[in-house]
């Protein structure tokens, strides 16, 4: 037996018991299966087969990580008057200023994992971010981008985003990110306390809603979040219920 690998017992117990965990683990990484047939009872061919290693690249293990999270959604979207030549628009522009915020980052929305939402995205930031950018620059710079593209827009291609922040474990699969963190992200975005926020200040270009954790995280950075400026707010959809906080940058000017 090679020097690299410990003395094997076969009537030791807990090289029994580590024998069978590497055949569990590699049937999960593999999706293979053997005979349930005590193990002697198996062909060498069949034991060939199922450790075989071929088929390594088709199925990736996922690796779980933790990420800066962002979901942005055009309020009023489908109203009365925005046909899909006025959909298509917002959607250009939506794209255009989340692009133009993340820059104050440093990112590109191409540094991202992002998907698209037919009336918002959902973004995914690199593993080295730091989450607290989202709140400060990237959503002061979003305000900002907003006030100013709004200032001459009529009500049709008037510009207003619903943006929930979030950071938190994410895990990959063959379609994209799945885990606990993004499906609080959207029941954050989906909150009717949000929604009703924002249709209450029409003159909100922009309306942000920051996970408890992420606000609390941010709050150990000096200067980094006004706290007077974000207001508590209720987060109930299915079987989520939370505490998070809300941030309605200042009316554009009249």
């Amino acid at each position: 037996m090679p020097r690299s690998l410990p003395i094997f017992d076969e009537d030791d117990p807990v090289w029994r018991e580590a024998a069978k965990a590497l055949f569990v683990v590699w049937a999960t990484r593999t999706g293979r299966r053997l005979r349930h047939v005590p193990v002697e009872h198996l062909s060498a061919w069949e034991l060939e087969d199922f450790w075989a290693d071929d088929q390594l690249d088709d199925v990736p293990l996922p690796r779980p990580t933790h990420k800066a999270l962002v979901a942005v959604d055009i309020v009023a979207f489908g109203a009365p008057g925005r046909d899909t030549r006025i959909q298509i628009r917002l959607r250009e522009n939506m794209y255009t200023q989340v692009e133009r915020a993340l820059g104050a980052t440093g990112l590109t929305l191409s540094d991202c994992h992002h998907e698209d939402r037919g009336d918002g995205a959902f973004i995914v930031a690199p593993d080295d971010a730091d989450p607290c950018d989202l709140l400060d620059p990237f959503a002061h710079d979003l305000a900002a981008h907003l006030r100013r593209e709004n200032r001459d827009a009529g009500p049709d291609l008037r510009l207003r985003l619903r943006a929930a922040v979030h950071y938190g474990h994410v895990d990959h699969d063959a379609h994209g990110v799945v885990g606990r963190a993004p499906v609080d992200l959207f029941r954050h975005l989906e909150a009717p306390a949000f929604r009703r926020a924002m249709a209450e200040t029409p003159s909100a270009d922009l309306g942000v809603i920051v996970s408890d954790s992420l606000f609390r995280e941010a709050g150990h950075r000096d200067g980094r979040v006004d706290h007077d400026a974000y207001r508590p707010i209720r987060v109930r959809v299915k079987e989520t219920r939370t505490r998070a906080w809300l941030w309605l940058p200042p009316a554009r000017p009249r």
